[in-house]
């Protein structure tokens, strides 16, 4: 082979190696029909989640004040409904239990039932909580079963970008004040593109 044709033969390979690298680390998109699991937190974001994914005709099981143990039951339904209408289960992203921490219904067995939905899914991200004020021991007791559950579903993405991002930020910056809890405006911003971004790069 003379020097032009070894020429050609390295740019196809890069070109073809360039091409597999770019196939592989492009973002996932965000699947029509991508549910989101989740309490007051997720709702008071809805505005901002439907900024980036409302083209996708999202479905919300957002409720304030809601256990997973409320949550469990929509969970369910809808997760039944898409399979009776034989569609498939692609894309879930939750933030549960910041009402199991604040009521101390930490050990609550609806968090392995929850869990074992999501597991159904092709990719489903969790996000961990950051600290609830005067709860920390909850707090991680919460986040440590999440993770431990989780370890039985290769297809949960348990994540603490949300957890890290609160922890992070100045008093107020993320979350108000009053209780330490809830997302304000940029904290719902930030919020709604931890999830899209975490869909992007993981399922």
């Amino acid at each position: 082979m003379g020097r032009a044709g070894k020429t050609l033969t390295v740019v196809l390979v890069i070109g073809l190696v360039g091409g597999g690298l770019w196939i592989w680390l492009r973002p996932a998109p965000v699947a029509p029909g991508v549910m989101f699991v989740g309490d007051s937190v997720t709702f008071l974001s809805l505005d901002q989640l439907n900024q980036q994914v409302g083209s996708k005709h999202p479905l919300y099981l957002a409720r304030s004040g809601y256990r997973s143990t409320e949550l469990l039951p929509l969970f369910t339904a809808a997760v039944r409904a898409r399979e009776r209408a034989h569609q498939r289960l692609r894309q879930v992203a939750l933030l549960v239990g910041y009402d199991d921490v604040l009521k101390d219904d930490v050990e609550t067995k609806a968090l392995d039932r929850v869990m074992a939905l999501a597991g159904r899914f092709d990719c489903a991200i969790w996000l961990t909580l950051p600290p609830v004020p005067l709860r920390d021991d909850r707090t991680n007791r919460w986040n440590h079963r999440v993770k431990s559950a989780a370890r039985a579903y290769p297809h949960v993405h348990v994540l603490d970008d949300w957890r890290n991002a609160v922890m992070a930020a100045a008093p107020g910056a993320l979350v108000v004040r009053t209780d330490g809890v809830h997302p304000n405006r940029a904290g719902a911003r930030r919020l709604a593109s931890i999830f899209t971004q975490a869909i992007h790069h993981l399922c």
